[in-house]
């Protein structure tokens, strides 16, 4: 029997900024059965959630993580690791990647 499911894309992101982890707990918190997001690669090698291959001009695979994250809180967020988020989301909620 098909049944629908609420994917909530880029996590609750009319409740909290897209792809931050307020975004994903409200997802969690408000029932939805999937969490959509994207995952970019910093120069690093660090794994995060962010939809767009750029931040602020500037391409996420040429920057740090420690860069993106001063840039984010220039805007007033935080980019979450996908690490950070598969402990968040953990026996709580399915993934679409």
């Amino acid at each position: 029997m098909l049944t629908n499911k609420i994917i909530a894309h880029r996590g609750a992101s009319n409740c909290a900024k897209e792809n931050t982890i307020e975004a994903y707990e409200k997802a969690i918190e408000l029932g939805a059965d999937f969490i959509e997001f994207d995952v970019r690669i910093t120069k690093d090698g660090v794994l995060i959630s962010h939809h767009d291959p750029m931040i602020a001009n500037q391409a996420i695979s040429q920057l740090r993580f420690a860069e993106i994250n001063r840039i984010a809180g220039q805007q007033g967020f935080r980019v979450p690791t996908v690490e950070e988020i598969l402990r968040l989301t953990r026996n709580k909620i399915k993934l679409a990647v």
